[in-house]
């Protein structure tokens, strides 16, 4: 079982990374669209998440950059959070400057390796959809 939580405020975002799963693959899916919904679900989720989909932009007053941020302060500080150090993160957003400053964090949290990080201006650029393809089926 893959267990997978995707971070962003556009909810057609989320459903074009669940149409590229294939419907017979094993995978748990949770849903958060605002930093607060990220944090819940790091703090509170059963199993660890194997690959965190990370928007930059979450449409209030806290970004992806931030919750990168909250991500490697709680690390540094000993919490568990629901994340392991084979978690990969894949940084999707039309934002370089933001993208580039999560990238930076996360290095600090997993290897660098277990981070996808790039910019895109359509979801439906050929890398986005085979990342996921690759990822999640």
């Amino acid at each position: 079982m893959k267990n997978i939580l995707i971070v962003d405020d556009e909810h057609y975002r989320h459903d074009f990374i669940l149409s590229l799963i294939e419907k017979d693959s094993e995978v748990s899916i949770c849903h958060a669209y605002t930093y607060n919904q990220a944090i819940d679900a790091l703090e509170n989720a059963e199993v660890a998440f194997d690959y965190i989909f990370l928007d930059h932009d979450l449409g209030g007053n806290n970004t992806g950059y931030d919750l990168c941020k909250w991500i490697l302060n709680c690390k540094m500080m000993g919490y568990e959070l629901s994340i392991h150090d084979n978690s990969f993160f894949v940084v999707h957003t039309m934002n370089p400057v933001g993208a580039k400053n999560m990238y930076q964090v996360l290095l600090r949290v997993v290897d660098k390796r277990s981070i996808f990080n790039s910019t895109f201006n359509d979801d439906k650029d050929s890398w986005f959809s085979e990342v996921v393809r690759q990822l999640c089926n």
